[in-house]
């Protein structure tokens, strides 16, 4: 059977598709009798949005796609969780891609992420695809992380550690607690 869509929704609950849409979206005063039906209507439809339909009236997916280099390494599975807590509490979801370094792996997931109107991208780049990245970033967000893209015309952000402050800090703590002997 093919999925329920608003017009059945509306057809099911007596009301017009405007009224299924505010319950949905919460975006303005509706009666609680005609909630209700509509809430009863899409309980039993099996009815859920169409996040497509919804991206194309909003131009907007509320999805970000994150593409690292190994989800395994802790280090990225540590930050794909932080950056998920976060978008999540702004009402975004998280597209989690792990390329294993490999050029065209990451170009297609790359290709797949823009198909699927993501809003922006997180990436660990492999240092394969600058030209693609560079040019993907001057069509929505791009924030890289770890590692550059040196092309003059990528347009986006990017965030790295201080591999020095914080070797510099742990000797210092070392050095604070005793220890002389430091490897």
């Amino acid at each position: 059977m093919a999925n329920a869509t608003i017009k059945d929704v509306a057809r099911r609950a007596g009301v017009s598709i405007a009224t299924v849409s505010r319950v949905l979206n919460k975006s303005a005063a509706v009666r609680d009798d005609l909630v209700q039906r509509v809430n009863q209507a899409i309980e039993d439809l099996g009815y859920y949005p169409n996040s497509i339909a919804r991206t194309l009236k909003n131009d907007n997916s509320k999805t970000v796609g994150f593409v690292v280099s190994d989800i395994a390494n802790e280090f990225f599975s540590g930050m794909v969780r932080s950056v998920e807590d976060v978008l999540n509490r702004h009402g975004y979801n998280l597209f989690v891609c792990s390329t294993d370094g490999d050029r065209t792996r990451e170009s297609s997931y790359l290709s797949l992420l823009r198909e699927k109107q993501v809003d922006g991208i997180i990436i660990n780049v492999s240092g394969k695809n600058d030209e693609l990245i560079t040019n993907i970033s001057n069509q929505l967000p791009v924030a890289l992380f770890s590692r550059k893209v040196p092309c003059a015309n990528f347009r986006g952000d990017f965030v790295d550690n201080d591999n020095f402050s914080g070797i510099v800090a742990l000797t210092n703590h070392l050095l604070a607690l005793g220890h002389r002997r430091i490897g």
